[in-house]
């Protein structure tokens, strides 16, 4: 899958798993996956693309957690 993402314009794709909030309570995210494309083109297009109904249809496989998509951008 994450060939089709690079041909895609994948730069980098990255897995965090939630600990706390910085006052010791559980974390407000169980998980967060962070993925860089080139641009924002890119990223809908590849959204649109067979990789992702494949990874999204993935999910349920390891959560029953509705998933949040958040578009960033960088700015430093």
């Amino acid at each position: 899958m994450a060939e089709k993402w690079r041909e895609a314009g994948l730069t980098g794709a990255e897995a965090l798993r939630g600990k706390s909030t910085p006052a010791g309570r559980g974390p407000p995210f169980l998980a967060i996956a962070v993925i860089r494309f080139a641009s924002n083109e890119d990223f809908l297009s590849a959204m649109r693309g067979d990789g992702a109904a494949a990874i999204l249809g993935d999910v349920p496989n390891f959560t029953n957690i509705e998933p949040i998509v958040q578009v960033n951008e960088q700015i430093g």
